[in-house]
């Protein structure tokens, strides 16, 4: 953990200061006369003085280093190692990705990975969570979050947070079943035709686009988004446009490589720094991508 700690510029603390507000009415102020405002107090990152969040009194942090030996002491001599560590929003979010060992092989002869995702916020935002991930080898697209709230850890920030390493090590002894329920999903996609117009059914019903029109005439975010949906159940890495498993990976590809930020068009595939790290957390970390891979993944399995 401590090299994986250094190598993604992660070895920095953060501490706890109160917040202070000035005495006085809207119209008049009295400089340098503070007073404490109570219950509050704000995440410092301590290399650069920048503040990270405003949270409760009884919030406790937990240190970046703090958290990695956590993830240790949980894997402790197993079958993993540290694939990928990094942050987002100026260390507002810190993530660790642990690849687990084990051969998952699709009857297709597709590959996928198995993954421990930790992120942990110093912002308030979110408590310490881990889950299970999968991922799609040939083009190293996300297929989760279809299926993880049946394996998950989830510490809220207070003191004895750091405790609960036996619950969760469970997280590794659940893998080989989760993954084997996983593959029986996946390979019972990927055994099922899917043809275009199934597809373009799917794809308007995922993004409430009527069907009274041509997609092309459908202007705006959400006319491109549907679009490139359609294109990618083709055009996806390693995908021929053939069964219910291509269409999924068209979903998947789209939420980690091609989703537009926010309201703009432009930003469909776009590969600036900003896009990026939005798509990154979109994917991983916020409602919006895993919400749209569980909708498709229900009513394709359905």
């Amino acid at each position: 953990a401590s090299e994986a700690l250094e190598a993604a510029g992660l070895d920095w603390t953060v501490r706890l200061d109160p917040v202070y507000r000035e005495k006085g009415t809207a119209l008049l102020r009295f400089p340098n006369n503070m007073t404490v405002v109570p219950d509050h107090q704000v995440v410092v990152r301590e290399d650069n003085d920048t503040v990270l969040g405003m949270v409760g009194k009884r919030y406790h942090v937990a240190q970046n280093v703090e958290t990695f030996d956590f993830v240790d002491s949980i894997v402790g001599g197993g079958d993993a190692y540290y694939h990928t560590a990094g942050s987002l929003w100026g260390g507002r979010r810190v993530f660790l990705l642990i690849k687990l060992g084990g051969d998952y092989t699709l009857d297709n002869g597709e590959a996928l990975n198995s993954f421990i995702l930790l992120d942990n916020s110093h912002d308030g935002t979110s408590a310490l969570r881990m889950r299970l991930t999968k991922v799609r080898v040939v083009c190293q697209n996300t297929l989760d979050m279809a299926s993880s709230g049946r394996a998950g850890f989830y510490a809220r920030h207070t003191g004895g947070m750091m405790s609960r390493v036996v619950e969760a090590r469970n997280l590794l002894g659940l893998n080989a079943a989760h993954m084997s329920r996983y593959m029986a999903e996946c390979n019972m996609l990927a055994q099922e035709a899917w043809d275009d117009a199934q597809h373009e059914t799917l794809v308007r019903n995922l993004f409430g686009v009527e069907g009274r029109h041509e997609l092309s005439d459908h202007k705006g975010v959400t006319g491109a988004a549907a679009r490139r949906v359609v294109e990618l159940f083709h055009d996806g890495v390693g995908n021929a446009g053939e069964t219910r498993w291509d269409a999924y990976n068209a979903i998947t590809e789209f939420v980690d490589y091609h989703r537009p930020l926010r309201n703009r068009i432009q930003s469909v595939d776009s590969n600036d720094r900003e896009t990026n790290t939005y798509r990154l957390e979109n994917s991983w970390f916020a409602r919006g991508g895993q919400a749209l891979r569980m909708k498709a993944w229900r009513s394709l399995t359905a």
